[in-house]
């Protein structure tokens, strides 16, 4: 199903550990969404765990971590 999410085919996300990388992804979100946001290391280390080591140039400090379903 990997390979699918990569090339940018269609899948369904209840399958071969989607659920628990679902899960565990809302959960980096709700930390980061309960830091101060004057806070800026524990927002920037909540944010790298987010979204991986990628260099986070000019990020808005009011940015709003949300998952949901996003229809056309």
């Amino acid at each position: 199903m990997r390979e699918r999410i990569e090339a940018g085919k269609l899948f369904t996300d209840y399958c071969e550990g989607l659920p628990e990388d679902r899960i565990n992804c809302k959960k980096r979100m709700i930390q980061f969404n309960s830091t101060m946001p004057d806070d800026v290391k524990a927002r920037m280390t909540a944010l790298n765990e987010l979204l991986g080591k990628k260099q986070m140039r000019g990020w808005n400090r009011h940015f709003t971590a949300a998952m949901g379903l996003i229809l056309p």
